[in-house]
């Protein structure tokens, strides 16, 4: 079904018509005059349009705090006033009643419909809790392209979401500015499946894992369909800039994942598998080559002490034999291990690590690593960024340089 500007105006759907009263953690703004200043705001608003897909999230999440970060991101998308939310659930649902061979189908028919302004992007964005923290990805597919830039950030405090958001949306438009990786490796990430068991004693006395229907790690209950893994092996791979990552679960309601094997948008499937017990966790991945339909690679990795800094740091390993399998080993070199003292690392402006970085690939060249807080828009500031910088050279032989000499070093390197 072709979008035509004779059905558009029943697809450009703000925001629940923001209409309804605003859910806003603290920003301390009355309802009504919000709602006014919004809606006039938006009806008024020239800029391309970016197609926002509903948020989502693992069970663990309340569907009020989905809420309220889906409405305070529309909300500064609005205020930021560089591109259009709009929705076109209705036209989705209406048109993938049988859903799309894959993600790329979709994309297809939104590039080519025929709109009275440009619409450059889809927006997908994802929460997910592990313990007691939040964490929260926002992924922009360009409709040229059709792959995402993804924003990856903690929640540190929920009374403070809207710091977090529009360090978000200050992290896009900056990365927007960027040129694309080139010859990237392309990769779409399937759902992994997660495995719930519990382990019991027999009557002969042995013990035996038997299947459950959930698990409770770190106070968080996990049930089917709360899967995060992939999101977060997908996104550590897009930290090197050496791959680019589209999320098969973003556009699961509409699209299945059925790639021809003549298809020239994607080299590789990752699929993976988690099983979860009381104690023990697995995790296993398997990259498979889309032309060939072989495995290019099958991995897997047992956790004893399960917590969401010892998944990331065991899917940083992975990374590794990922790339060691399907890259020219003279077109990237690892990062020497970098320690932070609790802040977190960002290379081209993405969050890439926290305290310790380690098992990170970069392509061969300058780079600058930075520290600071989790929010970037707390690390704009141009000298402490300096002084908590890495000047990275990566060639033969790898060379770190700190603070002002080294940036001046560096500087001289790229000439």
């Amino acid at each position: 079904m072709a979008l035509t500007m004779k059905n558009l105006a029943a697809l450009l759907v703000i925001f629940y018509s923001l209409s309804m009263p605003l859910f806003i953690f603290s920003l301390g703004n009355k309802e009504g005059a919000a709602e006014v200043t919004l809606q006039d705001q938006y009806n008024s608003l020239v800029a391309p349009g970016v197609v926002m897909l509903p948020i989502s999230g693992t069970s663990a999440v309340s569907s009020d705090i989905l809420e309220g970060i889906e409405q305070e991101l529309f909300r500064q998308l609005v205020h930021h006033g560089k591109l259009k939310p709009i929705r076109m659930q209705q036209w989705l649902m209406t048109t993938y009643t049988n859903k799309a061979n894959n993600p790329f189908v979709i994309m297809n028919a939104i590039r080519n419909g025929r709109y009275n302004f440009p619409l450059n992007y889809i927006g997908k964005p994802y929460v997910f809790k592990s313990g007691k923290q939040y964490y929260f990805t926002l992924s922009f597919y360009s409709l040229s392209s059709s792959y995402p830039i993804t924003v990856f950030t903690q929640i540190t405090d929920l009374e403070m979401l809207g710091d977090m958001i529009a360090s978000c949306i200050d992290e896009l438009f900056t990365r927007f500015a960027q040129p694309e990786p080139k010859k990237a490796v392309r990769i779409i990430v399937d759902d992994f499946k997660l495995e719930f068991l519990r382990l019991v004693e027999l009557s002969s006395g042995e013990f035996e894992f038997i299947s459950a229907p959930f698990i409770e790690k770190e106070d968080v209950t996990l049930r089917e369909g709360d899967d995060f893994f992939s999101r977060v092996m997908g996104y550590i791979l897009a930290t090197t800039n050496l791959f680019q990552v589209i999320y098969a679960g973003d556009f699961k309601e509409y699209s299945n994942t059925s790639i021809n094997a003549a298809a020239t948008r994607v080299d590789y499937r990752m699929r993976g598998r988690v099983q979860l017990s009381e104690n023990e966790c697995v995790l296993y991945v398997d990259v498979i080559n889309i032309s060939t339909g072989a495995k290019k690679i099958s991995l897997r990795y047992p956790i004893l002490s399960y917590s969401f800094e010892e998944i990331w740091s065991v899917y940083r390993q992975i990374s590794v034999q990922i790339i060691e399998s399907l890259l020219d080993k003279d077109s990237y070199s690892f990062v020497p291990e970098l320690v932070s003292d609790g802040k977190c690392f960002f290379v081209n402006d993405m969050f890439v690590g926290w305290d310790t970085l380690e098992n990170f690939a970069l392509a061969k060249g300058l780079h600058v690593i930075y520290t600071g807080t989790p929010y970037r828009l707390d690390n704009k500031n141009d000298k402490s960024r300096s002084e908590n910088s890495y000047y990275i050279f990566l060639d033969n032989h790898t060379m770190i340089f700190n603070g002002r000499e080294g940036r001046r070093i560096w500087n001289l390197l790229a000439k």
